[in-house]
């Protein structure tokens, strides 16, 4: 028999819960309303993921010095907003078998790289 915490830990920030959710999601929400909650789960997560943004805002002053605490806020919260994209989009090539399509911008400085 499962204990509390073994069933709790499937509604942890590192659980298993959430990914099913944003398969759900990312299959019965309308595409022009996934913007909207992913700001929401990322306010969501911002506050209840605090180790994750400790992380982010421990390392931040090393790549940015001199940097202000508030501003480094933001950008701890930018980059968890990045994040829920990456996750979402990965999401959605998953669950909706969408097609990958890229488009390279500037051919010339690929030549010139792979010269």
């Amino acid at each position: 028999m499962q204990t509390a915490r073994a069933i709790l830990r499937r509604f942890a920030v590192k659980g298993v819960i959430w990914r099913h959710y944003l398969d759900w999601a990312i299959a019965n929400v309308p595409f022009h309303l996934q913007p909207i909650l992913l700001t929401v789960c990322t306010v969501f997560f911002f506050f209840f993921a605090a180790s994750e943004r400790r992380s982010i805002l421990g390392n931040l002053p090393i790549v940015l010095p001199g940097s202000s605490p508030l501003i480094n806020h933001f950008r701890a919260f930018r980059t968890l907003l990045n994040f829920s994209w990456s996750i979402a989009e990965a999401a959605n090539y998953r669950v909706n078998k969408a097609n990958f399509i890229y488009e390279i911008m500037g051919p010339e400085f690929l030549a010139e790289l792979s010269t």
